[in-house]
């Protein structure tokens, strides 16, 4: 993977850039917990369940100048597509997060 032109071979760090820029995207839901404790290392996720409104809305939510990805599809087709994709992407995150597991790339 390539982040601002520097590549990351190391999975946990791969992981760790996921995370941070999927979590800039979503807000957190009002029913999930607000942990305070930031000084502990073992970070939990707990999502619960989401929505394919709140996919939707996330994709919608994606700054137009953002660069197409390894894959190189461009904002401006996820975007146009949205509500095609976010079942298919609702079923993705959900199996990743009950099983733990995160696809090969």
């Amino acid at each position: 993977m390539v982040l601002e032109g520097e590549s990351l071979d190391d999975p946990q760090m791969i992981v760790n850039e996921f995370g941070r820029y999927f979590g800039s995207l979503f807000t957190q839901p009002s029913f999930a917990p607000n942990h305070q404790n930031h000084n502990n290392v073992n970070i939990c996720l707990n999502i619960t369940e989401f929505s394919e409104d709140e996919i939707v809305k996330s994709i919608i939510r994606l700054k137009d100048s953002c660069s197409s990805g390894h894959d190189q599809i461009l904002v401006f087709f996820i975007k146009d597509c949205n509500r095609v994709l976010a079942y298919p992407l609702a079923k993705l995150f959900k199996l990743a997060l009950s099983t733990s597991s995160f696809p090969d790339v």
